[in-house]
């Protein structure tokens, strides 16, 4: 199936659930989010790529505390580390790895605490490679290393994971909401792919995203208005 289909049914898939609830409610976020891989050290701030997120959800609440959350995620993941090149002066000598992901998390949500501001989310997501590639410094001397700047080859197309949330609203009223999202993702299958279909060595890459996120959220429907 082409990217663009694939996308696009996993989009239809989200919004179009048949759920029923004493709330509907869709959202939009939007924030910063750190990423690393499981090669370099968790408490490496240098490692982590950092860029910004974007997402949408779908949450659904039934006549019980529990909730229930789908949506759509573009994780912005990846890397970097430094290079033994030479570069000039004022220039970036980090190369940094571009691995940008659809993901569809599910989650269940509840309330912490019995709090109508503060939740708890836990869940899985399947993510889709969207882009994979690598910005490499430009040498003027150095080590004769050849970084490599099109890592699709080195990545699958399909991966999952694991993501566990916390939830505060700092505002509600009527039919909407604005809070704040903390997120981590956790790569549970292995991302990677070898280069060589006889070879050996198996390469395994699994990785993991902090992301802090504004939200708004809007009630589609609710049986208590």
């Amino acid at each position: 199936m082409p990217r663009k289909k694939t996308i696009l049914f996993l989009t239809a898939f989200v919004f179009c659930l048949p759920v029923f609830g004493q709330r509907i409610a869709f959202s939009l976020e939007s924030g910063g989010i750190l990423s690393r891989d499981q090669r370099f050290d968790y408490f490496g701030i240098s490692y982590y790529r950092k860029s910004y997120f974007l997402g949408a959800d779908v949450l659904v609440s039934p006549k019980n505390k529990t909730s229930y959350v789908a949506g759509i995620h573009y994780l912005r993941q990846g890397y970097q580390h430094s290079t033994c090149y030479i570069v000039a002066p004022g220039a970036n000598s980090n190369l940094i790895g571009k691995i940008d992901q659809l993901a569809i998390p599910f989650l269940i949500r509840k309330k912490l605490f019995n709090s109508d501001q503060l939740f708890a989310s836990l869940g899985l997501y399947v993510a889709h490679n969207v882009r994979a590639f690598a910005d490499v410094p430009v040498a003027i001397g150095g080590c004769e290393i050849g970084y490599v700047s099109d890592l699709r080859p080195m990545n699958k197309l399909w991966s999952a994971g694991s993501v566990v949330g916390l939830e505060y609203v700092v505002h509600q009223k009527e039919r909407h909401e604005l809070g704040l999202h903390l997120r981590y993702y956790q790569g549970i299958s292995n991302a990677a792919k070898p280069l060589f279909v006889n070879h050996s060595a198996k390469p395994v890459q699994r990785r993991s995203s902090i992301a802090l996120n504004f939200f708004i959220r809007f009630d589609a429907y609710n049986a208590g208005d």
